[in-house]
């Protein structure tokens, strides 16, 4: 899934604080066009983290379509971002109750394939 809308404001947000702060005047205006001057104006930065998120997402999907998974597993974490680093231990327990609503299919599927 692409990256969330708020993760992206919020690196959006500190990368233009951080630029007015401690930049000259000339390297703002970088920074600003780097990383947007506005939640309604998104930066290079957000830009291309958005497009590597659909390019990670067409490929899996193009993969999958042509070497389909004995089991999938999809967690729910579309409203994380692919920066949010700090989010692993909420990340995690996701992944683990996925992994257990979906144990029959893998236990049914190892009997399978064994």
């Amino acid at each position: 899934s692409a990256g969330s809308p708020a993760s992206l404001e919020r690196v959006n947000r500190s990368m233009t604080m951080l630029s007015e702060a401690s930049l000259s005047p000339p390297n703002r205006l970088i920074m600003r066009q780097l990383f947007g001057v506005s939640s309604n104006t998104p930066g290079i930065g957000a830009v291309m983290l958005a497009s590597l998120n659909i390019v990670m997402d067409r490929l899996t999907r193009s993969r999958l379509a042509g070497d389909p998974a004995d089991v999938t597993i999809l967690p729910e974490i579309s409203h994380f971002g692919l920066l949010d680093f700090d989010k692993a231990d909420e990340l995690i327990r996701l992944g683990e109750e996925a992994v257990e609503a979906e144990l029959g299919q893998i236990e049914e599927a190892m009997t399978l394939l064994a």
